[in-house]
């Protein structure tokens, strides 16, 4: 069987539901074997009772207003149809109260005492007098309203006396006469005539006597003399002339001009000739050798101006130190470095280099053309090196299987790539015979559900073996547990009877309430549910009952619209109370009525003025006007109107006046006495302008000796001198100037002279390579060399000299190696003791073979016939081999051979055979290494 699974959720909050929980067969009994037990479980569960939340019956209506305003109370009530029980939601209040009718009460108007009546508003032509009185207590919340608080009567209303209105004066006339005593006169007009009894109007012209002053008597002027000479003839001098008074001025007659006149003359610049400084030292030569350039200069104190002298030239340039310059000694670029003396802990390098340049005079000498440093100066290496292995460690385990370890220590570092130190621990396996197993159960589950509600039942808790104890290991415990739960005595729930009959409704309409009751027939104990409520109440009787309206009383009247001509006037009143239900309705809550119906006194209504019209001259005095409209005539005793147009004296800026000019004098010397001149004669002013008025010209010019001058050339200011004509070494620059006046003798309008700025870079010159040298090594890869020399050595920056010695790889085919054999050995010993046929040999090794084409390896052996062997004894017996036997001949064929041969006839023949082979065979084994004879013979040992 599978675990169960958790217990679901409780089917009941309160009240005892059930809870459930399975689990799955995962194999089947079979064959016997045990059944399998339930798939599904179910328990009790929250056996509390549940909690009864309390029920309100609905509220009655609101209790009539114990006030009818300025604030009450009103209550209302509800019965409790169910009590909470079992921490259910507890009853609320049965009682509510509430303000009502807060509205303030009404509150009346009271009015104080009426004023006296006020002074009338005019002493006739009718006024209005009034008076008023004050308000004591305002009315407000719907009270009695306030009456008028102002009355209004006429009063003063006979005819009123109307004066005389005369208009403004008007400007005085021109006087008849400009001196000695005139008349002028002025007018103004009535605007307004006089009548019932009003002042009387005045006159309306007037004059008064004007230009009482003498006559004025102007002054009389002489003619002027003539113009005194200049008292300089250049740089602004002056001249003067005079003239007499003939007749002196009087009473404000035109006074008299100035009797002296004087004017500047020759107001041209004196020319000013340049004046420079001493010449200054002659600065340092800007090279030491190979021709320089030394400078002086000097400055320009004043400038020529006005035509003045020239300055003459501010620099001079002269050449020096023209002696050649010393050549150093140029070397050649360094090779590259030689292969090191050692392979490692330091050995030696060297590299060379060539003399291009041999130094001259006192040039810097050649330095040394071998350099030598140390290489490959890294440690040799050092190989690691450890000591013995110690002895096995304890196992880590008793059982189970468990782990040895040993181990062995670095007695040296490797170092400079010396071979690695090898591994310093091993591990090895022990005691793995297999450990005893204790019982392992799992954990208690949660005690299960009670087996009752109440009155003392049982829970149990299970828990399983997850291992089987074995190998002697400790024993599995009990998979069962129970407990007590539940002991509580069982509740005993409340019986009650069926609810009675509702009684009749307490009320008709408005809202009433109706009860019914039941019993109780036996009460709740030990927790069990409580009784409900004994009586229930409902509401009835829900139709609202009829209200009529109430007003309140009608306010005052107000105050006439209008103080004549019929107005209006209003009262009010308020609604206390709105009918409910069917009840009588409100009436009106406002009145009106007429009132002052008598004809209103109208005065007359004029419009505002308009602007004044602009004023009738542009200078001195002159009129300007303004008019209105009459919009309503007077009736009934009303004002009249007044006049509707005006006019007033406007004086504006005084006219302008132009100036009296006097005549002009007599022309002056003409300022050139050739090349066009002029001449200027001037007048002065007699009377000036006022007001705006103009003046001519004072001075007049006029042109003189036109004629062209015969003048001496006059130069311009030399410029700045142009920039250098080469940025580097000696080059070039000029200054030029203008011609200012052409004439006779003008100087040079350019300028050159010689100008430095630095040395120039030189780029490094070199030759054209060389032929490339012969091939160091014939084959296996050699280095070849050519070589250029430097003609100039790069100097103030130029492009820097490249190397002057090149090299490549030549002749990398590999190099043919012959064949190296080892010496021959000796020769061995004879296979035969006797005869013609005894044979030894001797051989070599091969040392190292051919290669890429060397000459081929020899014969690694060679065999010949044994000389000077004895002739074998004629008794066959033995044939002369050896031991009774010839090694190399091993058939019946070469053993009958032997005895034949043996026999003295042939002897002869034979050996003549023999020498032939033996010379046959030598020539074979020359070309092939090792040859066995086609008729199998011999072979070879």
């Amino acid at each position: 069987m599978g675990e169960w699974s958790e217990f679901s959720t409780c089917s009941l909050d309160c009240g005892l539901g059930i809870q459930t929980r399975t689990r799955v067969v995962i194999v089947p009994a079979l064959n016997g074997g045990k059944t399998c037990s339930a798939t599904f479980e179910k328990r009790t569960c929250n056996p509390q009772p549940c909690a009864i939340d309390c029920v309100m019956g609905p509220w009655k209506e609101w209790e009539q207003c114990s006030k009818t305003c300025g604030s009450g109370k009103t209550t209302r009530t509800r019965l409790v149809v169910t009590a909470s029980a079992y921490g259910g939601k507890e009853c609320g209040a049965t009682v509510e109260t509430k303000a009502c009718n807060e509205v303030p009460c009404p509150i009346d108007c009271l009015m104080g005492a009426w004023s006296t009546w006020t002074p009338c508003s005019v002493s006739c032509g009718g006024g209005i007098t009034s008076r008023s009185r004050p308000i004591a207590i305002a009315s407000s919340f719907g009270g009695q309203a306030c009456q008028a608080t102002e009355e209004n009567k006429r009063c003063n209303e006979k005819a009123c006396p109307i004066d005389c209105v005369m208009g403004t004066w008007g400007t005085w006339s021109t006087c008849n006469r400009v001196c000695g005593g005139g008349s002028q006169i002025r007018t103004r007009s009535i605007v307004v005539a006089s009548s019932v009894g009003g002042k009387e109007c005045e006159a309306t012209s007037e004059s008064q006597v004007c230009n009482t002053q003498p006559c004025a008597v102007d002054c009389v002027m002489g003619s002027w003399s003539q113009w005194v000479p200049c008292d300089k003839s250049c740089g602004k001098g002056s001249t003067s002339r005079s003239r007499n008074i003939v007749v002196q001025s009087q009473y404000g007659g035109k006074a008299c001009e100035s009797t002296v006149e004087v004017i500047t003359c020759n107001v041209q610049e004196c020319p000013q000739d340049c004046v420079v400084q001493p010449w200054g030292a002659w600065s340092a030569c800007d090279k030491s050798c190979g021709g320089g350039v030394s400078i002086r200069s000097r400055a320009i104190i004043v400038p020529s101006s006005n035509f003045g002298r020239a300055c003459p030239t501010l620099q001079e340039v002269q050449k020096c130190n023209e002696q050649a310059c010393p050549v150093d000694c140029a070397m050649g670029e360094w090779s590259k470095w030689g292969e090191c003396t050692e392979k490692c802990g330091g050995g030696y390098t060297t590299r060379n280099r060539g003399i291009i340049v041999q130094p001259r005079g006192t040039g810097k000498p050649c330095l040394s053309t071998i350099d030598t440093k140390r290489c490959n100066t890294n440690p040799c290496p050092v190989d690691c090196q450890v000591s013995d292995w110690s002895s096995w460690s304890e196992c880590t385990a008793t059982c189970g299987g468990g782990k040895q370890y040993r181990t062995r220590k670095v007695v040296k570092n490797s170092a400079n790539g010396g071979s690695e130190c090898p591994h310093q621990q091993e591990t090895q396996s022990c005691n793995v015979q297999v450990c005893p197993r204790d019982c392992v159960m799992s954990e208690w589950t949660t005690f299960g559900a009670c087996s009752k509600l109440c009155g003392r039942g049982t829970q149990i808790r299970t828990r399983t073996i997850t291992q089987v104890a074995s190998i002697g290991g400790k024993a599995c415990g009990v998979t069962t547990e129970s407990r007590e739960c539940n002991t509580q005595e069982c509740p005993v729930d409340c019986v009650m009877s069926n609810w009675g009959s509702w009684t009749p409704c307490d009320k008709t309409c408005g809202g009433g309430f109706s009860s019914r009751t039941r019993v109780v027939q036996r009460s709740a104990t030990n927790g069990g549910v409580p009784c409900g409520s004994t009586i229930e109440h409902q509401q009835c009787s829900q139709n609202p009952c009829s209200v009529d309206c109430v007003m309140g009383s009608w306010s005052q009247w107000s105050v006439c619209s209008k103080p004549c001509g019929t107005g209006s006037s209003t009262r009010t009143r308020v609604v206390i109370s709105a009918p409910i239900a069917g009840g009588r309705a409100c009436e009106s809550t406002l009145e009106t009525k007429v009132c002052n119906v008598e004809p209103c006194v109208a005065n007359c209504v004029q419009s505002d003025w308009t602007v004044w019209s602009r004023c009738s001259v542009t200078c001195g005095t002159g009129i300007k006007t303004r008019t209105r409209k009459t919009i309503t005539q007077p009736s009934i005793g009303g004002a009249k109107c007044g006049p509707t147009f005006e006019q007033s004296e406007c004086s504006e800026a005084k006219c302008p006046a132009d100036c009296v000019m006097g005549a002009f004098g007599t022309w002056s010397v003409c300022d050139k006495s050739c090349g066009g001149g002029v001449m200027r004669r001037q007048r002065f002013i007699q009377t000036p302008a006022v007001n705006g008025g103009s003046c001519g010209q004072t001075v007049e010019v006029t042109a003189c000796n036109t004629q062209t001058c015969v003048t001496n050339c006059v130069m311009g200011d030399w410029g700045a001198w142009s920039a250098c004509s080469a940025t580097c070494g000696a080059g070039l620059q000029t200054r030029a100037r203008r011609i200012a006046i052409a004439g006779v003798g003008c100087g040079a309008t350019q300028e050159t002279q010689a100008c430095t700025i630095k040395p120039c870079s030189v780029d490094c010159s070199m030759s054209n390579w060389g032929e490339w040298s012969q091939c160091n090594k014939q084959c296996g890869g050699g280095v070849q060399q050519r070589i250029r020399t430097i003609y100039q050595a790069a100097s103030n920056g130029g492009v820097a000299c490249q190397n002057t010695i090149e090299e490549r790889s030549c002749n990398t085919n590999a190099c043919s190696k012959d064949c190296v054999m080892s010496e021959w050995t000796s020769w061995a010993q004879c296979s035969a003791t006797c005869g013609m046929f005894g044979m030894t040999r001797r051989t070599r090794t091969i040392v190292s073979s051919p290669s890429a084409g060397g000459v081929a390896c020899g014969a690694t052996e060679e065999t010949k016939t044994c000389d000077n062997l004895p002739a074998c004894p004629s008794s066959g017996k033995g044939g002369g081999v050896k031991g009774g036997s010839f090694k190399g001949l091993r058939s019946e064929q070469e053993q009958t051979a032997l005895s034949v041969v043996s026999s003295p006839v042939v002897v002869v023949a034979m050996a003549v055979a023999a020498v032939a082979l033996v010379a046959l065979v030598v020539i074979i084994r020359r070309r092939r290494s090792v040859q066995v004879m086609n008729d199998g013979f011999y072979q070879d040992f």
